[in-house]
């Protein structure tokens, strides 16, 4: 008796809508060519549901691209952290 094998394969993508806040503190990534906007590490977090641990653990390892600013605030490049893909 034959077995009859079948494979299914598929592709996704993901399209992320970013909208300024009113008052909201807005960068561009410095490596990305076409003005990538960055977000705050712990916007991502809440965001995404990764902890804000991960992300910094990423930054450390070289993975994402970021700003990190003299008060404590670190912007993370949302298509660093898309091609990273921490989910």
């Amino acid at each position: 008796m034959k077995t009859k094998r079948t494979e299914v394969s598929f592709e996704s993508s993901e399209v992320w809508r970013i909208r300024q806040a009113t008052g909201a503190d807005v960068r561009e990534c410095h490596i990305c060519p076409n003005a990538v906007p960055m977000v705050l590490v712990e916007d991502l977090a809440m965001t995404t549901k990764i902890s804000p641990r991960e992300i910094y653990r990423a930054i450390e390892r070289g993975e994402l691209h970021f700003v990190d600013e003299p008060n404590a605030r670190v912007f993370v490049c949302l298509a660093s952290f898309s091609e990273r893909n921490l989910q």
